[in-house]
């Protein structure tokens, strides 16, 4: 409820719904389940949710709910001498399931109940007795078990890192090490048990150590925010406070509420008091996100939140009919047919996102023209022929590889007049086991884009190359929930990147291919204005919306038959019956 509280202050209105969907999951214990079915999103944040900690805990009670359950019925219909038996075969099986998923479907292997079973399974093992340690079991070699463990767990926290596919076989690492503790510590306190976790400081950390968990991530994730102060000096400031607020809230609520006497003779009370909490806090989430509507007369929406909330959303319609491949897909579609489908020419656009947002115009443009418009997109797929590091999937990218060897077998097939390529510049390319930024590899990247449009023009009569527009370093859209529309133009030598620009040119002019530029019309001076004629140019950071695309439909038609693009849009505000 405080974070709740907190970001009702501190993020823009527009951002308060979607933690308010979080807080109601996290209220309910299915914070893990909305953040997997909505994964893409969630990882594609700027700033992570405040409540995104609490995925653990809503594996934790759902283990907690599920697991005596299994317990009993195994109890009930297993011999006795079968029943450890028959929970390691569900460890194993929640073990495969982990590692098949990492690869996968990375955000389903992460937050999902039945991946992380096993990690649970092993203390659980333990505790019924599987792992039994014998009372002869030798305090020599309960001390190297603790030491191991301990090194374990350490070696985790130092080798694990963002690029590491997890959880998989990385998760063995801190399971292995927290399980062999734990064993050590069966027989008995050890000299590497008191000194390294028996010491004052250790021990109290472990007390306060839920209340520490529930604070450090709502606080590192939202002072920033406020104080607009993200250096890794305020972070360890912000790292000592959630320390310090996590031993209040122990000394002043958590512990009181434990030690209470009237609590402890009424527990049905006890039980009753904190779902009615949590019952209370996620209806109170679920009014603010918008999911439960009060009458008219009691709550009014903020205009411009509910005109925003459609921004994000306004994608191409390729992405509605299917035809803008997930991660997953590695075949080309043939049937994602646009402009005129009956057309005597026929003309290519292929890509990642940044070539699907061009569709509105192109689509347009090609039905003017009587051309039928074969589109073959993919999500942070990039038709430049290099290996890619995907950073969601945590792995090097072998869909797009495989999709785009099929998509370039389908061009020579179908021999089109025209093709649109697009490209972000924004990838991590795969080398020998290292991951290397598109921006630190721009000669290698000309380089193998060049080979790319050569390739093209022996297939096509003509090749375009849709330009990189502006990358904006915040997100467009809470800028403008803010109601301050002026600051949310951004200065033009801030989004454009003129090396990549001159890239782009040089190996368009290498392949015999040609560019075709938007980023006059977006930046027609200093800045580049977030807001034109009415409409909302940018739904995130680097992807210009459906809506403004189509209104650019005649600039992009005249560029391409080499005209001049007229009219140039001109700057305007929003509506002002949506900004009062």
């Amino acid at each position: 409820m405080v974070t709740l509280a907190a970001s009702a202050v501190i993020v823009t209105p527009l951002r308060l719904t979607e933690v308010a969907g979080d807080a109601a999951a996290a209220a309910l214990y299915v914070a893990n389940f909305r953040f997997a079915l909505d994964a893409a999103n969630y990882l594609a944040l700027e700033v992570p949710s405040p409540l995104l900690h609490y995925w653990s805990l809503g594996v934790e009670e759902q283990f907690y709910l599920v697991w005596p359950l299994i317990l009993l019925v195994a109890t009930r219909f297993l011999p006795m001498r079968f029943v450890g038996l028959f929970f390691v075969v569900l460890a194993i099986a929640s073990f495969g399931l982990s590692l098949y998923w990492t690869d996968a479907s990375p955000a389903w292997a992460f937050f999902s109940p039945l991946t992380r079973a096993w990690e649970l399974a092993a203390g659980a093992l333990i505790a019924i007795g599987l792992l039994r340690i014998p009372a002869r079991f030798p305090r020599p070699t309960a001390a190297i078990a603790v030491i191991v463990g301990l090194v374990l767990i350490i070696a985790a926290v130092i080798l694990l890192g963002a690029e590491t596919p997890f959880p998989g076989v990385a998760a063995v690492l801190p399971v292995a090490g927290a399980t062999l503790v734990i064993v050590g510590g069966v027989r008995g306190p050890t000299l590497p048990g008191r000194l390294l976790l028996g010491n004052p400081l250790s021990r109290y950390l472990g007390r306060i150590s839920y209340s520490l968990y529930l604070w450090h991530w709502p606080i590192l994730i939202l002072v920033p925010i406020a104080l607009e102060n993200d250096e890794m000096g305020v972070r360890i400031a912000l790292a000592f406070a959630s320390i310090l607020a996590a031993i209040i809230s122990t000394e002043l609520i958590e512990q009181p509420f434990r030690r209470s006497s009237a609590l402890a003779r009424r527990s049905r009370g006890s039980i009753q008091l904190g779902l009615s909490a949590s019952v209370a806090v996620g209806i109170a989430a679920l009014i603010m996100s918008g999911a439960i509507s009060l009458p008219a007369n009691l709550i009014r929406p903020d205009p411009v939140v509910v005109e925003l909330a459609g921004v994000r959303e306004d994608l191409p319609r390729s992405y509605s009919d299917g035809c803008h491949l997930a991660y997953d897909v590695d075949t080309p579609r043939t049937d994602c047919v646009y402009g005129d489908p009956a057309g005597e020419k026929t003309a290519f656009l292929i890509g990642d996102s940044h070539a699907a947002q061009w569709l509105p115009a192109l689509d347009a443009y090609a039905a003017d023209n009587g051309w039928s418009l074969e589109v073959h997109t993919k999500s942070a797929c990039s038709v430049v022929p290099v290996p890619l590091w995907e950073r969601k999937l945590r792995r090097v990218y072998n869909e797009c590889i495989d999709w785009r060897t099929a998509l370039f077998k389908r061009i020579k097939k179908a021999d089109p007049e025209v093709v649109f390529v697009g490209s972000s510049r924004d990838y991590e390319l795969w080398d020998a086991g290292r991951i290397i930024q598109t921006n630190q590899a721009y000669g290698y990247w000309r380089e193998k884009m060049t080979e790319m449009l050569t390739s093209l023009d022996a297939r096509a009569d003509r090749v375009v190359l849709l330009a990189e527009m502006p990358f904006l370093t915040f997100d467009p859209v809470d800028c403008l929930a803010d109601d301050d529309i002026d600051r949310c133009d951004p200065p033009a030598s801030l989004v454009l990147d003129a090396e990549y620009a001159a890239l782009e040119s040089a190996a368009a002019d290498a392949a015999g291919a040609s560019v075709l530029s938007l980023n006059e019309l977006l930046c027609p001076g200093a800045n580049c204005p977030v807001v034109v004629d009415d409409i909302v140019v940018f739904r995130d950071p680097h992807h210009v919306t459906a809506s403004y695309m189509e209104h650019l439909a005649d600039p992009v038609a005249n560029l391409l038959e080499g005209r001049a693009p007229y009219p140039t849009p001109s700057p305007s505000a929003l509506p002002t019956e949506a900004a009062d």
